[in-house]
């Protein structure tokens, strides 16, 4: 009998929906599968979203001077690019 679980799926522009790939390891219950984590409940699954969202709040949008080769410069006089 095949074993049940639930996979965080993204939407991409190339290829589609999509599960969500997180590389190939496993833990030792094998939640992993080709990369590919296999969750045991739904609150598990949301959990792990809920994670990602969080480190993307790290995130934020600040005003750049742009310069005439591309490069950019913040606030701090930082270059980038």
């Amino acid at each position: 009998m095949k074993r049940q679980g639930l996979c965080i799926f993204i939407n991409t522009v190339l290829e589609g929906t999509i599960p969500f790939v997180r590389g190939n390891s496993s833990d030792d219950n094998g939640s992993a599968r080709d990369g590919i984590w296999i969750f045991d409940t739904e609150l598990e699954a949301q959990r792990e979203i809920a994670d990602g969202m969080m480190t993307r709040l790290e995130e934020y949008v600040a005003e750049v001077g742009v310069l005439p080769d591309s490069r950019i410069v913040d606030a701090k006089v930082n270059c980038f690019g």
